[in-house]
């Protein structure tokens, strides 16, 4: 296969400007990853289950409020900007980045409006006193679009050192404020403030730097851009598509467990939910804003690459990905306790159970990139509607029919994905023309290193290593050693099996990413 404007030679699906990035993307969330959970502990540790249980519910009410008022317009700047910079037309630019800043803006006030309204009934529904704390979740939402703007615009051009640096210096003042302030009023919306400050105050000088650059750019200004009908109708399908994504995962499970769970209880589960995707796909979420940008481009430049292009995603994400869910699965209910303390005990079983659920999003993850290449995504709406139905009624259903608490959560997630995917696979089959999921090198691949996993659990526990200490610093330094023994042996067996094959490899390499080529020749012998 062969990609057109310069890439014929290195057969590569994305230009060189977007293979770039990647380091400065993978090093920072490298960086970040440590921050971040340092940021998770912290606040679990200091604020105590029932005030981390509030602060919980306050983030998924902004997580909820913060998909309506982007109004799928951040999926925009991923789609049109690459094909605006392609076309090299400023004026486009700017006027895509005006509107779309001004129509958040007027969603971000009408949600103010409605918290300050609703504050009485979000109080009796979870039966809690809120206080100030509804406003300073709207003001997170703000910042946070703010941020998403900002990182999206930045990915779309292609700019990942200043983004890496923005990401980096939020990350550090996030954790500062955090630790501060919670020493000093070890409250909910002290850990909101913390947060909203950090992207506060980062992204308005990013926002500064971003409009420099862009009035800097000595490009064309034609009167002409996307257009406003062409962006309307993509944006309005990905925003249906994220509000009903978004409610699948976790959300409404927050709304239901918080009519019959203690606050406590829904920060359990929160918690559980939350820290599995946070370690599993570290380097996935770092790359996946610049795949989404990369899959338009490399799409505008040869329609006919998205099979192999979406094979060798799904070998990469397997390859980053499976390991060290495989590895969770066994060490969740252990691992929690001592990172977060016994009284997180309960979100332990259930991280465990979302390391496996988690995974299951991955069969659609490039492919949601190239049907928003296609521009397709509203061929997907009823097949999302049918997902909200049958998640909504399986939530009623486990947890206030049946009454199964956090468990019933935790079901409603894993049966509304099992009984949905087939007809979703189905559409997405005739848009796209295809799946191309490499079932075969899942399995070579997880299969031994769930036995692996589950060999060196074994051994700790008939060893009883965790229990030969009381202090969690010396369990946490055991946990450590037993995840790099597991690494190891993980990539000697891989080599040993010839687990990753010869074509394997090809798929690899042409996504030209030299930093996991050098992975490629620690699993693969013979290879230089």
């Amino acid at each position: 296969m062969s990609i057109k404007n310069g890439n014929e030679e290195s057969g590569a699906f994305f230009s060189r400007d977007a293979i770039t990035g990647i380091p400065w993307m993978v090093v920072t969330k490298i960086i970040l990853f440590f921050v971040y959970f340092s940021i998770s502990v912290l606040t679990v540790r200091l604020l105590g289950k029932e005030q981390f249980g509030i602060f919980s519910i306050c983030t998924n009410i902004a997580g909820l409020i913060g998909v309506f008022c982007s109004l799928g317009l951040g999926a925009a700047y991923f789609r049109f900007i690459p094909e605006l910079v392609v076309s090299k037309n400023k004026a486009g630019l700017k006027r895509l980045i005006v509107r779309i800043s001004l129509a958040q803006f007027c969603a971000l006030c009408a949600a103010m409006v409605f918290v300050i309204v609703g504050k009485s009934w979000f109080e009796q529904w979870f039966d809690i006193q809120f206080g100030c704390f509804l406003i300073f979740t709207v003001l997170l939402v703000g910042v946070s679009l703010l941020k998403e703007s900002v990182n999206s615009i930045e990915t779309s051009l292609f700019r990942a050192r200043r983004l890496a640096v923005l990401s980096f210096v939020q990350g550090i003042l996030w954790l500062v404020l955090l630790g501060v302030g919670l020493w000093l009023y070890p409250e909910a919306g002290t850990a909101i403030n913390a947060q909203t400050l950090a992207y506060g105050i980062v992204y308005m000088v990013g926002a500064a730097l971003l409009l420099r650059h862009i009035y800097r750019l000595d490009w064309r200004s034609p009167p002409y851009g996307i257009g406003k009908r062409r962006v309307i109708k993509y944006s309005g399908t990905i925003y249906l598509n994220n509000i009903i994504r978004l409610l699948m995962l976790q959300y409404t499970e927050v709304i239901f467990l918080g009519r019959v769970c203690s606050a406590g209880e829904v920060g359990a589960y929160t918690l559980g939910y939350s820290i599995p995707p946070q370690v599993i796909f570290f380097v996935p979420m770092a790359l996946h804003m610049l795949f989404t940008a990369g899959f338009s481009e490399a799409y505008s430049r040869d329609p006919e690459c998205l099979n192999r292009l979406i094979s060798a995603f799904y070998k990469m994400q397997i390859l980053l990905t499976v390991p060290i869910a495989v590895f969770g699965v066994f060490f969740a209910p252990v691992a929690v306790p001592i990172v977060f303390g016994d009284e997180m005990m309960q979100a332990g079983g259930i991280a465990s159970a979302f390391c496996i659920i988690h995974l299951f999003p991955i069969i659609s993850t490039p492919l949601s990139m190239a049907i928003k290449a296609k521009e397709k995504v509203y061929r997907m709406l009823p097949f999302m509607f049918l997902q909200i139905g049958v998640n909504l009624f399986l939530d009623w259903l486990f947890i206030l029919h049946f009454k199964l608490g956090l468990w019933g959560g935790v079901f409603a997630v894993f049966g509304t994905f099992v009984s949905t995917i087939p007809f979703r696979l189905n559409a997405a089959r005739k848009i796209i023309g295809g799946i191309w999921f490499p079932i075969g090198y899942l399995m070579r691949i997880a299969l031994p290193l769930f036995l692996l996993a589950m060999s060196v659990y074994f051994l700790s526990q008939q060893f009883g290593l965790f229990h030969l200490f009381e202090g969690k610093v010396i369990n946490l330094m055991l946990l450590g050693a037993l995840g790099l023994v597991y690494a190891a042996s993980g990539i000697l067996l891989i080599r040993r099996l010839r687990l990753v094959r010869e074509e394997d490899v090809a798929d690899f390499r042409a996504l030209d990413i030299k930093q996991l080529n050098v992975v490629f020749q620690l699993l693969v012998p013979g290879r230089k």
